[in-house]
């Protein structure tokens, strides 16, 4: 058999797979190259499995009673603020600040650590993400 046949044929199982990998919802190019390289035997495989579960993230909302505005201390320790109590909570579940950052309101004399606050504290007990 003529080699451009055989590269004709691995080319069109390959853009077969490829189609079917899209309708599929899977990667696109490792099926082209699966087709190319196995024919009917990946087409066939591709036929046979499922889409992939997509799982979406939950959004969590965080009751939270406390109307202050607050202000951390950076890595720089430079002043950062104000925000909300969601918004330090955002910033700590997202790695910005640490249980070991410091915080202040207009309510509190000193400077406290984040896991040394009462409004903070009971979101934070069994959490462990530090610096």
């Amino acid at each position: 058999m003529r080699l451009d046949f055989v590269l004709i044929g691995a080319m069109l199982f390959g853009f077969l797979c490829f189609r079917q990998a899209k309708k599929k919802d899977r990667t696109t190019i490792v099926w082209f190259y699966l087709g190319f390289l196995f024919g009917m035997f990946a087409l066939i495989t591709l036929y046979f499995l499922k889409k992939p579960i997509k799982i979406e993230p939950k959004k969590i909302i965080l009751p939270i009673a406390d109307d202050n505005y607050w202000y951390y201390i950076d890595k720089d320790s430079q002043q950062i603020g104000p925000f909300s109590a969601h918004a330090i909570l955002k910033k700590f579940f997202n790695s910005e600040i640490f249980n070991n950052t410091y915080l202040w309101n207009d309510t509190m004399e000193n400077w406290k650590k984040l896991h040394e606050i009462e409004t903070f504290s009971s979101y934070l007990n069994n959490i462990e993400i530090t610096s």
